[in-house]
C-alpha cells in the first residue's frame, strides 16, 4: 500500500515542476520567436533563391525561373572552388591559433607580479573601452552629419533633406531638425541621471 500511496505524489510533484519550469521560459518566448524570425526567415529565404536562376546584380533584366540544382553544380565543379574552401580553412585555424597562442602567453605573463603589470593590464583592455567610443563617434558623425550622413541621405531620398543643428540639453548632446529644439521627444533626456 505504501508504493501507490507515494505514487500520485510524485506525479503531483513531476507536474508541478514541469508547470514552474514553463512558467520560468515563457517570458523568454517573445525573444525565442524573435530570434528565430531574424535568423531562420533569410536562411530558408536564401534556400529557396539558391534554387532559381535570379541575378541580384542585374537589375531585373532577367525573370528569376527555377533553376533546379543547376546553380549547386555549376558552384561544385567549379575549378576555384577547392582552392577557395583550402584557404578559407587555413586562414580560420591560422588566425583561431594564433589568437589563442597570443592570448594565452599574454594571460601567463600578466599573471606574474612585474612592476607595470597594471599599466600593461590597462593597455590590453583599452580595444574594450575604445569600441564604444568608435560607436559614438560613427553615430554622431556617420549618421546625423548634415551634409554627409546616412539619416540625412535617406531623408533626401524619400522626400527633402532636413539640416540637423546640434542642442546641449545638460550633458547630453542631441540633434534635432533645425528650428525645431523644442522637440517633447528630447525635454527629459540626460538630466541627471
Amino acid at each position: 500500500m505504501t508504493a501507490v500511496a507515494e505514487r500520485p505524489t510524485q506525479t503531483l510533484e513531476v507536474r508541478h515542476t514541469k508547470q514552474s519550469k514553463w512558467g520560468r521560459r515563457a517570458p523568454l518566448l517573445p525573444a525565442l520567436i524573435f530570434t528565430i524570425v531574424i535568423t531562420q526567415v533569410p536562411f530558408l529565404i536564401t534556400i529557396a533563391l539558391s534554387f532559381t536562376n535570379w541575378n541580384v546584380l542585374k537589375d531585373g533584366d532577367s525573370p528569376a525561373g527555377f533553376a533546379a540544382l543547376d546553380n549547386y553544380k555549376s558552384v561544385f565543379t567549379d575549378a576555384n572552388l577547392r582552392t577557395s574552401v583550402v584557404n578559407t580553412v587555413i586562414l580560420t585555424v591560422g588566425v583561431v591559433l594564433f589568437s589563442l597562442l597570443v592570448g594565452l602567453g599574454l594571460a601567463l605573463l600578466l599573471d606574474k607580479k612585474f612592476p607595470g603589470r597594471g599599466l600593461a593590464r590597462t593597455l590590453l583592455i583599452t580595444p574594450f573601452l575604445l569600441t564604444p567610443i568608435a560607436a559614438a563617434m560613427l553615430w554622431r558623425y556617420a549618421m546625423w552629419d548634415p551634409d554627409l550622413g546616412l539619416v540625412n541621405g535617406i531623408a533626401g531620398a524619400v522626400g527633402k533633406p532636413v539640416r540637423w543643428r546640434r542642442h546641449r540639453v545638460d550633458r547630453l548632446d542631441v540633434a534635432v531638425p533645425d528650428g525645431r529644439p523644442d522637440l517633447p521627444a528630447w525635454s527629459g533626456s540626460g538630466r541627471r541621471s
